[in-house]
C-alpha cells in the first residue's frame, strides 16, 4: 500500500468516525454497537498514522523531512477528528461535563458545532491557512455560547500552538491552561499541556502535568501522541 494509499485510508477512517458519532446522536445506531464499531475505527486510525510515520523517513527528500515537533504536532490535528467528535458524544450522553447546566438543545447545538470544527480543523492540517483560522473562529463560536467548554479551549489552543508563531502560541498555551482547569478529567487538554510543557523546557512541571494525565487513564491515542514527541521516554530519565 502505498503512502497516498494510506492517507485516503486515514481520511476514511477520520470521516467514519463523524459519520458513527452522528449516528449514535441522532438514535440511530445502538450504543453498544457504536462502542465495538469506534473501537475498531480508532485501532485502524492508530495502525494507518503510525504505518504513514513509519514511511515517511524512508521515502521523503531530505529537505522536506520535518522535525519530531512538526509530525507530532500534524497527527494531532488528524487524531481530532478521531477523538474530539467521541468525547463530545460522550459528554452531552451525560457523563461528566463542564456543561451540564445547559438545556438538552443547547448541548445538542454546541455538539454539532463541536463537530463542524473538529473537521475544519482536520482540513487545517493540509496546510490552508484560511481553514485554520476558520477553525479558531468556528471554536471562538462555541465559547461565545460556552467560555468553559473544555473541547473548545483545549482544541482552539492546540490549533494555536501549531502556528509556530510566538504570539499566537502563547495565546493557545492559556487556553490549554483555561481549558485543565475548566474540565481537570479532560486527558486531551492535560495531553496537550504536558506537551506544550515540555516543549518550553518546564520538565519538572511537565512530569507533574504526566502524572496526572496518566493517573486519568487517557485515550491510547493521547499517548501515543505524547510519544511521537518522545515526551515520556524524556521525562522518565
Amino acid at each position: 500500500m502505498t503512502e497516498r494509499d494510506l492517507e485516503a485510508e486515514r481520511d476514511f477512517l477520520a470521516r467514519s468516525l463523524l459519520d458513527l458519532d452522528r449516528e449514535l446522536a441522532a438514535g440511530d445506531l445502538d450504543p453498544s454497537d457504536h462502542a465495538a464499531l469506534r473501537a475498531d475505527y480508532v485501532r485502524r486510525t492508530a495502525e494507518v498514522l503510525r504505518a504513514i510515520e513509519q514511511r515517511r523517513p524512508a521515502v521523503a527528500p531530505p529537505s522536506r523531512v520535518r522535525s519530531p515537533w512538526r509530525r507530532a504536532v500534524v497527527a494531532a490535528v488528524v487524531l481530532l477528528a478521531a477523538i474530539a467528535s467521541g468525547v463530545v458524544v460522550a459528554r452531552t450522553a451525560g457523563t461528566r461535563t463542564s456543561t451540564a447546566g445547559l438545556t438538552g438543545d443547547v448541548r445538542a447545538s454546541s455538539r454539532q458545532q463541536l463537530l463542524e470544527c473538529s473537521e475544519l480543523a482536520a482540513t487545517a492540517v493540509r496546510g490552508s491557512a484560511g481553514t485554520l483560522l476558520d477553525a479558531v473562529r468556528c471554536y471562538d463560536g462555541v465559547l461565545a455560547a460556552q467560555p468553559s467548554n473544555a473541547e473548545a479551549l483545549a482544541y482552539r489552543g492546540w490549533l494555536l500552538v501549531r502556528t509556530g508563531d510566538e504570539r499566537l502560541a502563547a495565546e493557545g498555551r492559556r487556553n490549554i491552561e483555561a481549558a485543565v482547569a475548566a474540565d481537570p478529567g479532560y486527558a486531551d487538554a492535560r495531553a496537550f499541556r504536558t506537551i506544550v510543557l515540555f516543549r518550553a523546557g518546564e520538565l519538572d512541571a511537565a512530569r507533574t502535568e504526566l502524572a496526572a494525565l496518566e493517573a486519568l487513564d487517557p485515550p491510547p491515542l493521547m499517548l501515543q501522541l505524547l510519544d511521537g514527541f518522545g515526551v515520556r521516554e524524556a521525562l522518565a530519565g
